[in-house]
């Protein structure tokens, strides 16, 4: 009992005086100012770590700066702007005095420019910014090349500079509380999902985006596929854009026995920007009768109250929503990947 005390001081104490240098590549760019920064934001305010953000980027520094400050949520972080151009910047940035001090206890680069640019600036942050006394986060999102031999090829130079828990690859949908429901449910049902398994005769995808204000004409798309190995089991994906409502359904078919189906979100309008913040409703798990008094609910799942089946589950009402890049970085600062 002792030695667990002395641990959990220990890592209260790490947590209180860990200092971390945040560094967005394309700290100007749209994917930072409209949602790395307010994520960041609401990620300090719950976070015990002492957070320093710099964005980086190849404008001017009067330039970058002015950008800056046009962004609410990077003038309330205090973002620094690092221009960040060739070898040579790095350096430089290595050598100020905020990431030349001691009290730095790891750093999190995150590369929010096109993939043809991560190898470069990886090898320059392994050479200038990394350091043997601190830990250090290398974050990617998608595109993550721009086919499967250039991703290949991207995964291989990273995996040469940088270990496989230094690298994180990030896609917010990822961070949708639908998609945390399903990825536990599948969990916490395995045994009795793997009864069921051998049944499937049918997977459908549905994927469909709101309206946006640039786009007039709707588009939709649907396909199916069939398992080279299992000929009696069928994969429908269906996708569409420019939509008055944005929905994103997978629905597994046992046979004519039982559907599942796993609801990630639904009937979000356009004003819900569900990458900050989750909409107003929609994540659900249908589970079909034969499956119902066996089945294990997602963490902080129960049976929809506004309706009389038990076969429904939805988030309780009391479960935090947080937007799926507040959920992601946050995972990010305490270094989980899963």
């Amino acid at each position: 009992m002792a030695s667990f005390r002395v641990v959990v001081v220990a890592l209260l104490c790490y947590a209180i005086h860990a200092h971390v240098q945040v560094l967005v590549v394309g700290g100007t760019g749209n994917l930072a100012t409209k949602y790395l920064w307010p994520a960041f934001e609401q990620v300090r305010e719950s976070s015990t770590v002492v957070l320093q953000f710099w964005a980086g980027g190849v404008a001017d520094i009067t330039s970058g700066e002015t950008t800056l400050k046009s962004v609410p949520s990077a003038s309330r972080l205090g973002v620094r702007y690092a221009l960040l151009r060739d070898g040579a910047d790095y350096k430089t940035l290595a050598a100020d005095p905020s990431w030349a001090t001691d009290d730095i206890t790891g750093v999190i680069v995150y590369l929010a420019v096109p993939p043809q640019f991560f190898d470069a600036i990886c090898h320059h942050v392994h050479a200038h910014l990394r350091h043997p006394k601190r830990w250090i986060r290398i974050v990617v999102e998608k595109p993550f090349g721009h086919d499967i031999f250039s991703a290949e090829a991207l995964a291989t130079s990273l995996r040469g500079i940088f270990a496989d828990d230094e690298l994180f690859l990030i896609d917010h949908y990822m961070g949708k509380r639908g998609v945390h429901g399903l990825r536990s449910f599948l969990t916490l049902n395995q045994v009795e999902y793997a009864k069921w398994w051998p049944h499937l005769s049918h997977i459908q995808d549905v994927h469909n985006e709101l309206n946006k204000p640039t786009t007039t004409t709707a588009t939709a798309a649907a396909a199916r596929f069939r398992h080279q190995e299992r000929r009696d089991m069928t994969v429908s994906v269906a996708a569409g854009k420019a939509l008055q409502h944005r929905e994103v359904r997978v629905t597994l078919h046992f046979g004519t026995a039982c559907v599942l189906e796993f609801v990630i979100q639904v009937g979000v309008s356009l004003k819900y920007d569900t990458k900050l913040r989750q909409g107003p409703k929609g994540e659900s798990i249908q589970v079909c009768d034969a499956l119902v008094e066996s089945v294990v609910p997602p963490l902080g799942w129960v049976a929809d109250n506004n309706t009389t089946s038990r076969q429904k589950l939805a988030p309780h009402k009391s479960m935090e929503v947080l937007g799926a890049y507040t959920f992601l970085l946050g995972k990010l600062v305490q270094g989980d990947a899963t």
